[in-house]
């Protein structure tokens, strides 16, 4: 785990939306504290230009958590419930979680997908983003702006169920 470099983001921090992913947090910020670059507000937030920015199983998220001042939660908080490990940690026994925790807690992250089994899956390692239109609408209307669901990440997942009206939308989560 990275030592904490004493450096502390003096900005203003967004809370979690509900169901929020932690590359959506990150991509918020960035367009909160109007950077030009995503490295800019990876550094800042990630100590490293490339931190954090694999949205499936983010890189180091305790520096995240020490730089926001633990704001955004500690760090298996955040591993389990803001990335995809939430929807992995079901298959995997207590020790593999807490490994998988200390793994995205660090720099490097390159063997937990194999340790996962999700090279070897169905579903392979690509986790694409994905949005459904119905609750993009709905973020906007009632948060002010649209966010990245983690619902809507999960392996499999191509629909997602429209709380605001009874058909579905092109994107169906049948997890919920």
């Amino acid at each position: 785990m990275p030592l904490d470099d004493g450096v502390s983001i003096q900005l203003p921090l967004l809370d979690w939306l509900q169901d929020e992913t932690c590359f959506s947090l990150a991509s918020r910020h960035h367009y909160l504290w109007g950077y030009p670059s995503s490295e800019s507000t990876c550094e800042l937030l990630f100590a490293h230009a490339r931190g954090g920015v694999q949205h499936d199983l983010p890189n180091n998220l305790q520096t995240c958590v020490e730089r926001t001042n633990g704001r955004v939660g500690d760090t298996g908080r955040v591993a389990r419930e803001h990335i995809l490990l939430k929807f992995y940690q079901a298959f995997i026994s207590a020790g593999d979680r807490e490994d998988a925790v200390n793994w995205l807690a660090g720099s490097n992250v390159a063997r937990l997908k194999l340790r996962l089994g999700i090279l070897s899956s169905r579903f392979r390692a690509s986790h694409p983003l994905k949005a459904c239109p119905a609750c993009i609408n709905e973020d906007v209307r009632n948060v002010g702006w649209a966010y990245w669901h983690l619902r809507h990440q999960y392996p499999g997942v191509w629909y997602a169920q429209s709380t605001s009206n009874s058909s579905p939308s092109p994107f169906t989560n049948r997890l919920d």
